[in-house]
C-alpha cells in the first residue's frame, strides 16, 4: 500500500513539473488573412494538417530556423513563427489590413456574436465573447480578406462578421442587412455593366462572369460596389450567392469535348478559377493542361472562355486555346435538351466514381452518396454528370432523382451503437467538403452517443448515419467508438451484480460452515477430555475400597 502511494505522489509530481515545462512557451497566430496554414513539416509546399485561426494560443514544442512546432486542436505540426506574436493583443494588432471605420451592428437575427478569433467554426477554438445588439456602434481598426473585423469591447479585442454591420453613416434597406458579397452572373456571359449611378448612367467597366464583389449599399436594384480600383453600382438582378450558382449558369451551355489547342504554340494551358486573366478579378490557376489533352466544355462566355472539367477539377480556359476535337466528341451521342439533377445512390454504398471516359477506366473523382448532381449527356449506357467540383462518366442506374428516393434505396443496414472520442462535426452529408453542399449540422462533444442505422464509406473514411438532437446527419467514425446498446450494458450490469452477489453469498457461506464445523469440533474434543477425568478420579477411589476391604 504505501508502495501504491508512493507511486502516485511521484506521478502527481511529474505531472506537475511537466505541466510547468509545458506551459512556458506559447505564441499567437498574426496572419493577414485571418487563418494560418499547420504543415506536417517545416516546409510551404508540405502538406497541410489544418487551418489555424489568427489570434489563437499554441503551444511551442519545438523551433527550427522559422519555423515552430506547435500543437493546435490536438493536432501536431509546424507553422511560419515569422507570422505569429508573443501575446494575443500583438496577434490582434497584426492580424488582417488597416480598416479604421465606424460601423453600426445591423444583424438580420436583431444581434450578433462577438468571437476571440475570425471564426465561428467551435472546433477551430472559436468562443463567444460577447452579443451585441443592432444599432450599437463600434470602432474596426483591422480587417480580414475573409470579412471580420477587429473591434475593442471593455477594453479587450474581439472579433465581428463584418457581412452583420453598416458603416455608421450609411443605413441598409429593409430587405438587406450589412456587408455581403455576390457573383457576377451576366446575360449570356457578356459581363456585367458597373455604372456611375444607380439609375444605370455613365458606364465605368465590364466585370466579368463568377467575379466576387462586396455590396456596402443597396439603392432599389442596384447595388454599391468596388471593382478594379473603380467604385460604381451594379444590377444585382444579374448576380449570384455563391460561386458555384454562378459557373453552373454563367455564359450558355455547349456540353462539348474540346482538344487543348493553344493559338500560340504554348505547350500547355492554365486553368483560371474564373473567366478572366486580369489579376486584379481575383482570379487563380487551379491546373495546368497540356497540349493534345481533351477536356468536357460545360459552359461558354461571349468573351470566349470556356468553362471545362479536367479530371474532377472544374476551371475556365481562356479564348482560342481549344479546338473541336474530331475523334472524341462522337463519343456523346446525345447530349440532353434538358438536363436534370438528382442524387447519388450507389450500390455498394462507398460513393459513385466517375470516369474520362464512358468505359471505366482512368477515374477522375469520387463523389459522396447522396450529393446533387447534373445529368447532362448519354452514350451507351453510360451518363455524363457534373457537380460543383467534378465532372464524369457513370454506368446508368446510380441516380436518383430524389434525395429520398436516394434513401429509399439505401439497403446497407449495419446497426450500431457508438461514443465520440473527441469534439467532431455533425454532417448533412457523409463528407466534409462544402463543395458536396455538405454542411454542419452541429459540432458534438466528447462522449456524445448516437445509434447509427446504416455506414457508408467515403474514400478511406467510414460515416455512420445517425438522429442526434431531432436532426439526421453523418458522424466520422475515426472520431468515435464502438460500444455497447444500452440494454446490453443494463443486461450485462445486472449479470455482474448477480455474480458478485453470488461470489460473496458462496463466501459467507463457506466461512459460517467453516466456523460451524469450528464450533462442533472444539465441542467434541471437551467432551472426550470429560470422560477422560472421571475415569482418572475414580481409578485411585476404587483402588483404596479395594485396599481397604483386604485390610
Amino acid at each position: 500500500m504505501k508502495r501504491l502511494i508512493c507511486l502516485i505522489f511521484t506521478a502527481v509530481a511529474l505531472m506537475c513539473f511537466s505541466g510547468s515545462v509545458m506551459a512556458a512557451d506559447y505564441v499567437y497566430c498574426a496572419s493577414v488573412d485571418g487563418e494560418m496554414s499547420l504543415h506536417i513539416s517545416p516546409d510551404d509546399e508540405s502538406f497541410v494538417v489544418t487551418v489555424v485561426p489568427a489570434c489563437s494560443k499554441l503551444r511551442l514544442i519545438d523551433t527550427e530556423q522559422t519555423w515552430g512546432l506547435v500543437e493546435f486542436d490536438n493536432k501536431s505540426g509546424w507553422i511560419n513563427l515569422s507570422f505569429t506574436r508573443t501575446s494575443y493583443s500583438k496577434a490582434a494588432e497584426a492580424t488582417g489590413n488597416d480598416a479604421v471605420s465606424s460601423v453600426k451592428v445591423n444583424s438580420k437575427s436583431g444581434k450578433t456574436v462577438l468571437y476571440n478569433v475570425p471564426t465561428d467554426a467551435i472546433a477551430l477554438g472559436s468562443e463567444e465573447k460577447y452579443t451585441i445588439p443592432n444599432g450599437t456602434i463600434l470602432k474596426v481598426t483591422r480587417e480580414t480578406q475573409s470579412g471580420w473585423g477587429l473591434v475593442s469591447m471593455n477594453g479587450k479585442y474581439a472579433w465581428i462578421q463584418m457581412k452583420n454591420t453598416v458603416p455608421h453613416e450609411v443605413e441598409a434597406d429593409a430587405d438587406r442587412y450589412g456587408i455581403y458579397y455576390v457573383y457576377v452572373l451576366s446575360d449570356g456571359g457578356k459581363g456585367l455593366e458597373l455604372w456611375e449611378t444607380a439609375g444605370g448612367k455613365n458606364l465605368c467597366a465590364v466585370i466579368p462572369d463568377c467575379i466576387k464583389l462586396t455590396v456596402r449599399e443597396e439603392k432599389g436594384n442596384f447595388a454599391y460596389v468596388s471593382y478594379d480600383g473603380i467604385n460604381g453600382w451594379i444590377d444585382l438582378r444579374y448576380t449570384a450567392e455563391s460561386l458555384a450558382n454562378a459557373q453552373s449558369n454563367a455564359g450558355t451551355a455547349v456540353n462539348v469535348e474540346y482538344t487543348v489547342d493553344p493559338s500560340d504554340g504554348a505547350e500547355s494551358v492554365d486553368l483560371l478559377s474564373v473567366p478572366s486573366s486580369n489579376p486584379n478579378d481575383g482570379g487563380s490557376v487551379v491546373a495546368t493542361i497540356e497540349k493534345g489533352v481533351a477536356v468536357f466544355g460545360l459552359r461558354s462566355t461571349l468573351g470566349g472562355w470556356t468553362l471545362v472539367n479536367y479530371e474532377g477539377v472544374l476551371g475556365w480556359i481562356p479564348p482560342e486555346t481549344l479546338s473541336v476535337s474530331e475523334t472524341l466528341h462522337k463519343d456523346i451521342t446525345q447530349v440532353l435538351d434538358s438536363p436534370y439533377t438528382g442524387y447519388i445512390s450507389s450500390t455498394e454504398k462507398k460513393g459513385l466514381k466517375i470516369y474520362a471516359r464512358p468505359d471505366e477506366e482512368a477515374a477522375v473523382a469520387t463523389i459522396p452518396e447522396f450529393t446533387q448532381i447534373q445529368v447532362i449527356a448519354e452514350k451507351d449506357g453510360y451518363e455524363y454528370i457534373c457537380c460543383d467540383y467534378a465532372a464524369g462518366w457513370t454506368k446508368k442506374g446510380t441516380i436518383a432523382l430524389s434525395q429520398e428516393d436516394a434513401f429509399a434505396d439505401f439497403t446497407s443496414e449495419k446497426k450500431g451503437h457508438y461514443m465520440t472520442e473527441c469534439e467532431t462535426l455533425f454532417m448533412s452529408l457523409p463528407t466534409e467538403n462544402e463543395l458536396c453542399q455538405s454542411t454542419v449540422l452541429s459540432v458534438l462533444s466528447e462522449n456524445t452517443y448516437f445509434h447509427s442505422s446504416h455506414l457508408v464509406t467515403t474514400g478511406k473514411q467510414k460515416w455512420a448515419y445517425a438522429e442526434i438532437d431531432g436532426k439526421c446527419g453523418w458522424v466520422k467514425l475515426s472520431d468515435a467508438q464502438k460500444v455497447l446498446s444500452p440494454l446490453v450494458m443494463l443486461m450485462l450490469a445486472v449479470a455482474i451484480v448477480l455474480v458478485i452477489g453470488a461470489v460473496i453469498y458462496t463466501v459467507i457461506y463457506i466461512i459460517k460452515k467453516k466456523k460451524s464445523q469450528h464450533n462442533k469440533s472444539e465441542g467434541d474434543s471437551s467432551n472426550e477430555n470429560g470422560e477422560e477425568l472421571s475415569d482418572e478420579g475414580s481409578g485411585p477411589g476404587e483402588r483404596a475400597a479395594d485396599v481397604s476391604c483386604e485390610r
